[in-house]
């Protein structure tokens, strides 16, 4: 074990997470994020989130808002860094989403920034899958005392973000009374049977809720978000 980042930038909650790769480790606070090599060789930063998306336009360049968080994408061996950015207090909201063009942690990033709906996108959590990478988000009435509306269910478009082309979300609305849903995360190298749904679970009454996102992004009206179960 080795110590991480020491300070937060002034966040009382850091909300920290951390991923490993083929040889880095990178771990996230909500106001900055740090590349260490496994044995805890400080290889970069800690640095501000916004520092991947500089010379990028809008909100995710120009803001350093949190609830950051990092993947490695094992089989593709790239890692993917997500937070959320808005222009103001009531929006245009956006997930700012870094896909590394390489297994190096330190290297080039393709960057992409997708608009959510008009509300304050709370604890995004982003899964890895083969057909996609998947995204789930509070969205609280910022205007209501940051009132819980409904969950968002996204799937962005992993191939096209891999290869550093122009990706898109297909998303659904979940049923207001079910919170914090949390997307599958792949791990290891035996990937899932071809075609499988991504599974989106939360907590119930003594019960675990499933729902099963299957993607089109060719023909997105194709896709369907099914259950709960």
């Amino acid at each position: 074990s080795f110590n991480g980042i020491a300070a937060n930038g002034g966040w009382v909650v850091p909300d920290a997470n951390i991923a490993v790769g083929a040889t880095q480790v990178m771990q996230w606070t909500n106001a900055k994020f740090a590349v260490y090599s496994k044995t805890g060789s400080l290889l970069y930063g800690p640095a501000a989130g916004n520092t991947l998306f500089q010379g990028f336009s809008g909100p995710c360049a120009t803001t350093n808002q949190g609830d950051g968080i990092v993947q490695y994408d094992k089989a593709a061996q790239r890692w993917i860094l997500s937070r959320h950015a808005a222009a103001g207090t009531s929006g245009p909201f956006y997930q700012c989403v870094a896909v590394s063009s390489t297994s190096d942690a330190t290297g080039s990033y393709h960057r992409y920034s997708f608009q959510l709906p008009n509300l304050f996108p709370d604890y995004p959590k982003l899964g890895v899958w083969s057909d996609g990478y998947y995204l789930s988000v509070d969205e609280l009435d910022q205007n209501n005392g940051y009132r819980f509306v409904y969950a968002l269910a996204c799937a962005l478009n992993r191939g096209k973000m891999i290869s550093g082309l122009a990706a898109t979300a297909v998303c659904f609305h979940m049923p207001s009374q079910f919170l914090n849903p949390l997307p599958a995360d792949l791990d290891g190298s035996n990937p899932p049977p071809s075609g499988a749904p991504n599974y989106f679970m939360n907590f119930g009454a003594n019960s675990v809720n499933i729902w099963k996102f299957h993607v089109d992004f060719t023909t997105p009206s194709n896709s369907t978000l099914t259950g709960p179960t």
